[in-house]
């Protein structure tokens, strides 16, 4: 029963503590995404303001854009950081830290 106990208590705790990044991660990625469906691909630096009206995106958040193919977005959680990949307009998955772009899109080590 103990070891019941606290898988329930970890699940709980990783709940509230993934519900801190989401809704920031959450935004980033509407805004990613929207730019995606617009044109086809992701932006590179240059062509994406973070500042713009348009996009309203959260303090803290850095993204990383790796190619027209995919994007990586990190915020800070009370766990530490948590990355977001975005691969031709889907979400892969969250990783831990900052592991940066995976080499291949396809291979989408550690976030799938």
């Amino acid at each position: 029963m103990p070891a019941r106990i606290e898988d329930l208590s970890d699940w709980v705790r990783g709940g509230v503590e993934s519900a801190t990044a989401d809704p920031q991660l959450r935004r980033a990625e509407d805004a990613i995404e929207a730019w995606y469906a617009r044109n086809g691909r992701y932006p590179d630096r240059s062509e994406f303001d973070p500042d713009s009206p348009e996009y309203e995106l959260p303090v803290g958040l850095a993204i990383e854009f790796c190619s027209p193919r995919h994007v990586v977005v990190s915020g800070l959680t009370s766990r530490g950081t948590v990355s977001r990949l975005l691969v031709d307009g889907e979400k892969v998955g969250d990783a831990d830290g900052s592991p940066g772009c995976p080499l291949d899109p396809d291979a989408p080590d550690p976030f799938g």
